[in-house]
């Protein structure tokens, strides 16, 4: 939803341009509106499986994960669905009836190399310079010599591609000899060689070509975003911390993705004042190499496998490399 509410956000910026003296207080406003669809529909959300039968209701459990299957399986495979499932949530309840720790969190070897890994991960998702597109993509055309109304087009274009691209993705991982390193290393090539065209045009005096591989060369990015390093970022944390330590590495990913994000937010403005708009991308380009590197190192298959097998095996290794 996150990936629809961004092209949402740039319609509304664009078809509310020019409406009056105070345009931008109401594209500002207008984000208000979803924020309160979202805060009444949480109070109709259930309960999840897992803390229901945590407090002993085992017939809401039922009922709420009922309401998952799919409604055009056969009844005998609704119940064994359920019952399989509900055993599956009451065995790894018993296994792991305690979190972890956070001194456990951190220093028990056994979780050092899915801490390592997906925390660097999530840091490198936004460490790429996504936001400095998301958030600046305006300023960015416009400080180059693209016309606003132009600007705000590409901005629409790319919240499309990034959440079509999102949605290519979510389709692709479960395939069997795709899962999830192959689109997220096709991805990473491509946010350097997106990172590459723009530093490129912009290296050049503003012209009708420049700005069009400029905009292409966004648009590159975004999309490969998309099919990469978007949804990837997220998935892979989940399945990276098991059991005790989940909720808390999810955690740590989570600050280390919000953090990066925050600083790239914070300083590039900055940086294009200072070393140019070329610059600040080639900048960014670098990053996605060793983001890519990172990625192609210490990122394993993790398609139908537990980290507590061979998978947490491979991250040993790589982490020693």
């Amino acid at each position: 939803f996150i990936n629809v509410g961004i092209p949402l956000a740039y319609l509304v910026g664009l078809l509310l341009r020019g409406s009056s003296r105070d345009d931008w207080r109401w594209m500002l406003g207008s984000g208000s509106i979803p924020a309160l669809a979202l805060f009444f529909a949480t109070m109709f959300l259930p309960e999840s499986p897992s803390w229901l039968l945590k407090h002993g209701q085992q017939d809401r459990a039922r009922i709420v994960v009922e309401n998952l299957v799919h409604p055009s399986e056969s009844p005998n495979v609704r119940a064994t669905t359920v019952k399989l499932t509900l055993q599956e949530m009451r065995e790894d309840m018993k296994a792991h009836a305690s979190m972890a720790s956070w001194s456990e969190m951190l220093f028990t070897p056994d979780n050092r190399p899915a801490l390592l890994v997906g925390v660097g991960f999530a840091a490198f998702q936004q460490l790429i310079g996504l936001d400095s597109l998301i958030f600046y993509s305006v300023y960015s055309l416009t400080h180059y010599g693209v016309s606003e109304t132009t600007a705000l087009q590409v901005t629409l274009v790319m919240g499309l591609l990034k959440l079509l691209f999102t949605i290519i993705t979510t389709q692709l991982v479960d395939v069997s000899g795709i899962g999830r390193r192959w689109p997220l290393l096709v991805g990473a090539g491509g946010c350097v060689l997106g990172m590459f065209i723009m530093a490129i045009a912009t290296s050049f005096p503003v012209s009708h070509l420049t700005s069009g591989v400029f905009v292409c060369g966004i648009l590159l990015f975004v999309s490969a975003f998309g099919l990469g390093y978007g949804p990837m970022c997220w998935l892979i944390l989940a399945e990276m911390f098991q059991g005790p330590f989940r909720s808390k590495g999810l955690s740590l990913g989570s600050l280390a993705n919000r953090g990066s994000s925050f600083l790239v937010v914070s300083t590039y403005l900055s940086m294009v004042h200072a070393i140019s708009l070329s610059n600040t991308f080639l900048v960014y380009m670098a990053v996605c190499v060793i983001a890519m590197a990172f990625s192609y190192w210490f990122i394993p298959e993790l398609q139908g496998k537990k980290i507590g097998s061979d998978a947490r095996l491979k991250l040993r290794k790589a982490c020693c490399m």
